[in-house]
């Protein structure tokens, strides 16, 4: 397995500083979130996140969403509509990944095609904890290799990822449905991806 290494997190548990320690060497990892398992590394380090590409195979011109740790962070680094604002209120943290346009510049990886970046304020703590402990954010892209399926175990990961990750954080089976996206980088919000938050819940918000 290309000398990967296990570690089991529990529910309550700290974070592990070995996991620190790694994506501070701009390396890539695997950690559990609310929803799949996901692969983990410094959102601003392009070293880190060209791994990201490789290891997934995934298109370049693919931006790579991103975690947070709270919301107040999303509010100074991006433009947030009143409608983003309420969907950000009623469902971060949690399943829901809003496409903002930065009042900052960010490195073009992480940009989608309308200048967009993907950002997610997940309810699982390995993330959070994570993002607080580097102070800045991290990818939140799934485990897996691009075009095959997402991961809900540690055993549901592709040898061809694990040949390359260094660190798999087990928490256990994740919920197994992607977060919800919409854009909002355009004169209206589109939803992009219907996942774990319905089209119908958040058209009540949009139109309600």
């Amino acid at each position: 397995m290309g000398g990967v290494r296990y570690l089991v997190w529990k529910e309550g548990g700290e974070l592990p500083q070995e996991l620190v320690l790694l994506l501070q060497a701009n390396e890539v990892a695997v950690i559990p979130t609310d929803t799949l398992y996901a692969l983990a590394a410094r959102a601003f380090s392009s070293e880190a996140v060209e791994k990201v590409y490789r290891i997934k195979g995934r298109e370049r011109k693919k931006a790579l969403s991103l975690f947070f740790a709270r919301v107040e962070e999303l509010e100074s680094l991006f433009h947030l509509s009143p409608l983003a604002m309420r969907l950000a209120e009623c469902y971060l943290p949690g399943p829901l990944t809003l496409v903002l346009k930065p009042r900052v510049e960010f490195p073009p990886p992480l940009l989608g095609p309308g200048g967009g970046v993907g950002v997610r304020v997940p309810q699982h703590p390995i993330p959070r904890m994570l993002v607080e402990a580097l102070g800045e954010p991290v990818t939140a892209t799934s485990a897996n290799v691009s075009g095959e399926r997402d991961p809900l175990t540690v055993a549901d990961l592709p040898p061809r990822l694990l040949e390359e990750v260094k660190l798999v954080v087990d928490g256990g089976k994740a919920r197994g449905v992607p977060s919800t996206v919409v854009d909002f980088t355009g004169d209206s919000p589109r939803i992009l991806r219907e996942g774990v938050i319905s089209s119908r819940k958040l058209e009540e918000i949009f139109y309600g």
